[in-house]
């Protein structure tokens, strides 16, 4: 079991990403911006980390069940305001099948909140102002 420090990215805590696998909606969670020790620990697991451009080394983690956040005091946090660029720390563990070894989530603390903002919505006003073509 390991503990490590991440910048939170695509949270889907409470409600499963179904985009990709509609048939198979997961819960998950990007964990980027992940230290030279936690890749270390993470590879000395089996785990393989991937680097991408603006996230750093990363790892995602998924789970058929939501994904219970806590603030550092303890109390849990609600997953849907949980934003990309939030920062937490993780203790993962792993599980391995026949495609290799894979992180589990065992807890995760907020410990600075980004909160979610939808961006990008049309509201009623702007939906009645639009000329139909």
């Amino acid at each position: 079991m390991i503990k490590l420090k991440a910048t939170i990215m695509y949270p889907y805590l409470n409600v499963a990403n179904d985009r990709f696998d509609p048939d198979n909606p997961k819960y998950e969670v990007s964990l980027t911006n992940l230290s030279d020790a936690a890749v270390s620990a993470l590879k000395a697991l089996g785990v393989k980390t991937y680097y991408k451009e603006g996230m750093g080394n990363k790892i995602t983690c998924k789970s058929i069940n939501s994904i219970r956040a806590y603030d550092q005091q303890g109390a849990e946090v609600n997953g849907s305001i949980v934003g990309n660029g939030s920062e937490a720390i993780a203790i993962l563990d792993t599980y391995s099948n026949k495609y290799g070894s894979f992180p589990q989530l065992n807890k995760l603390t907020i410990t600075k909140l980004e909160e979610y903002t939808a961006s990008g919505g049309v509201n009623a006003e702007m939906a009645d102002n639009l000329d139909i073509l």
